[in-house]
């Protein structure tokens, strides 16, 4: 008997389609991967199947039954799901957050020890060497994913639900969640996994389901599709038409030019070339100073260069605000925690950078709602 049934589903947010009739199942003892592009519906099957959302229309059964409803009463029945977002409390140690909910007890208290000692276990199950005391907020963002899975582990599930969760992690670190989800499989667990990277699909999925545009376009056996169909199968057209021959180009201007750039404890006497139309990549293992580049580069954090030329202009390093002035912007690595306002609405969030829209005291909604 399958564990999981999606039976017929769709998911409409008012009058915009999301999914659209998903026949699926999912085995016990199977890796399930979900793949497709953005927008394609993946995070709201995985919303539905956790009792965060419910279907527009269809039925989902776990083992042959009704499903649960809601997000408590799938914890209870053993499904559980690591966001994509983090859902961690930065202001808590590390074994506190694995335990958030749940925590261990003896007799009216909370019982901090016997916490502290299984989630290091947990997290040593996944390589993780964090600190178990440790505040979550003084941790590098790939230790909260390993905290965030450890947590999803410590419920003892039988189904978990995975949205991206090497987005984050070194190649070292996805390679030990891949062990753990093996032995979790071995164990009778099943996981539905998400992933852009088709090379980690192909490499833990037992079969892959591809979605397009709210559809199931094929399902196969990971064996027998390769990364290639993946993302042809993704984006509906053959693969030459997705990453077309680059034309030549003419050598391009320089951008920005950056000779010395260091921060206290992070970045030493970086030197960086950007020209004009391009895209410059930079990589490094977690901890290796990437972040604390782009955030010295910024304004955002305390830094010294000893050259800074952006259009052929000499300048000084520019702060956060003066940086927005003159066209840099930055897409943070914690998107929930360090770029948006999550209390505020989109319109404002989308203002942000813009100070008061026109520069003047008072704020220009129109113009804001516009923008």
């Amino acid at each position: 008997m399958a564990l999981l049934t999606f039976r017929q589903i769709e998911k409409s947010y008012g009058v915009v389609p999301v999914l659209k009739g998903i026949d699926l199942v999912v085995e016990p003892g199977e890796v399930l991967a979900l793949v497709g592009e953005n927008g394609a519906g993946k995070s709201t099957l995985m919303r539905i199947a956790a009792g965060l959302a419910a279907p527009s229309a269809g039925a989902m059964l776990l083992d042959g039954a009704s499903a649960p409803a809601t997000l408590h009463d799938a914890e209870r029945a053993g499904i559980v799901m690591v966001h994509q977002e983090f859902c961690l409390a930065p202001h808590l140690t590390v074994a506190e957050n694995v335990f958030l909910g749940r925590e261990l007890t003896r007799g009216l208290f909370t019982d901090r020890k016997a916490m502290e000692t299984r989630a290091r276990a947990l997290l040593a199950e996944l390589g993780s060497m964090a600190p178990v005391r440790a505040r979550l907020r003084d941790l590098p963002v790939s230790d909260w994913q390993m905290i965030e899975l450890a947590k999803a582990f410590a419920r003892q599930p039988k189904l978990i639900l995975m949205d991206e969760p090497t987005a984050v992690l070194s190649a070292a670190e996805a390679g030990n969640l891949f062990t753990r989800i093996r032995a979790f499989r071995e164990s009778g667990g099943s996981v539905i996994f998400t992933s852009h990277r088709l090379d980690e699909v192909k490499a833990i999925a037992d079969r892959v389901a591809v979605l397009r545009d709210g559809q199931i376009v094929r399902v196969e056996k990971a064996q027998a599709i390769s990364e290639d169909e993946m993302a042809e199968a993704m984006v509906g057209r053959p693969l030459a038409e997705i990453y077309p021959p680059r034309r030549g180009a003419a050598p391009r201007k320089a951008l920005l030019s950056v000779v010395g750039l260091s921060s206290p404890d992070t970045v030493e006497d970086a030197s960086l070339d950007i020209r004009e139309g391009e895209v410059l990549g930079i990589s490094g293992l977690v901890g290796s100073g990437r972040t604390e580049l782009f955030e010295a580069l910024l304004g955002l954090r305390q830094a010294k260069c000893r050259s800074f030329v952006l259009r052929g202009k000499e300048r000084r390093l520019p702060a956060a605000r003066e940086a927005w002035a003159l066209k840099l912007a930055y897409l943070t690595e914690d998107r929930k925690g360090k770029g948006l306002l999550l209390g505020k609405s989109l319109d404002q969030n989308v203002a942000l950078t813009r100070g008061a829209i026109a520069g003047a005291a008072w704020i220009d909604r129109r113009a804001k709602r516009n923008a």
